[in-house]
């Protein structure tokens, strides 16, 4: 399949565009003014190119699905595609990539004569990459599949991105996507913050539902508390005008293990009750207090911060069920 037919027929889910390189087909999460806002920050590349929450989703009639790709960065030491069939979780491709160098994927499926199966590929949410070279069989049908009528947009840091995630599939946003039956746009950045300049009015993509997730790093990186606030209502203030149509949560801070600490915002509750406070003034933001998503167990966590396969499990179990009952 040429790579214009990947361009044209919307074959790539979870993204706003797709951008075509020397070397293949980027999709990107973000606007060129959120990237020009981003780009002022170095530590924010690749982070803001990786593909957290992008899939590749067709109904085929193929035996296999084939396509290169190439790494331009990377943020972890794994990387694993997942793939979905008809809905269910069907395997896990583990590999070790080098950046710069080309890389097969190469996926068989059972063989179901003139039966279309839904494929559903998560890509890495820890990797830059571009696509090429997309094959299935000869005469085989492959068709793109039609996106769902209600959609997700996820604000975050690095634990909205999916670090540390082991899966790309078993990111909490890529749960609840699928938890809630909708469209996802995962706009998670890591170590971002409360930063009003990166929303983007003219975003071409309208959510039913936000998810803001913010806090944990402006806890240590603010100057103080009134800093916070100040970033923390100019989002809400930009967000609220931006999407009024939409269901907004805010959650406060997942626990952490120095959730005890001080620092110059003050304790780590003392920054939920700014997030609470300014959320009290806008309509249709419900706010979602990050203690009660997962347990306060080490067991649940990678580094004792970021969620792992299991904690994110439970955040997004419990962020949905929270969702739900507020429809």
């Amino acid at each position: 399949m040429e790579i214009n037919d990947l361009l044209n027929r919307n074959y790539f889910k979870g993204c706003l565009d797709e951008v075509k390189t020397e070397r293949g087909i980027m999709p990107v999460r973000f606007t060129e003014q959120q990237f020009t806002e981003f780009e002022k920050v170095d530590f924010y590349h690749p982070r803001i190119r990786c593909l957290a929450g992008v899939t590749l989703e067709c109904n085929t009639s193929s035996e296999f699905i084939k396509f290169i790709f190439i790494v331009n960065g990377r943020i972890r030491d794994w990387f694993n595609f997942d793939i979905y069939l008809n809905g269910s979780f069907f395997k896990s491709m583990k590999y070790d990539p080098i950046i710069g160098e080309e890389h097969e994927f190469f996926l068989e499926m059972p063989a179901e004569a003139g039966k279309l199966k839904n494929v559903k590929v998560y890509f890495p949410q820890n990797l830059e990459m571009v696509i090429n070279q997309f094959e299935v069989s000869d005469q085989a049908i492959c068709n793109p599949v039609e996106s769902s009528l209600r959609s997700l947009l996820c604000y975050g840091d690095s634990i909205t991105q999916g670090m540390d995630a082991l899966h790309p599939s078993l990111t909490y946003p890529a749960i609840l996507a699928r938890s809630l039956g909708m469209n996802l746009l995962n706009q998670g950045v890591g170590r971002h913050l409360f930063d009003a300049k990166v929303l983007d009015d003219a975003l071409p993509y309208k959510p039913d539902v936000i998810t803001v997730a913010y806090g944990t790093n402006d806890w240590g990186r603010c100057g103080n508390i009134e800093q916070l606030r100040k970033n923390c209502d100019e989002f809400y203030k930009n967000l609220s005008s931006y999407f009024p149509e939409a269901q907004i949560f805010a959650l406060t801070p997942l626990w952490r293990k120095n959730w005890k600490e001080m620092k110059a915002t003050g304790s780590f509750q003392d920054v939920a009750e700014v997030i609470k406070d300014v959320c009290s003034n806008f309509q249709g933001i419900t706010v979602i207090d990050g203690l009660d998503l997962i347990p306060h167990q080490l067991h649940y966590f990678n580094d004792g911060v970021h969620p792992n396969d299991e904690g994110f499990s439970k955040m997004a179990e419990n962020l949905s069920e929270r969702i739900l009952k507020a429809d």
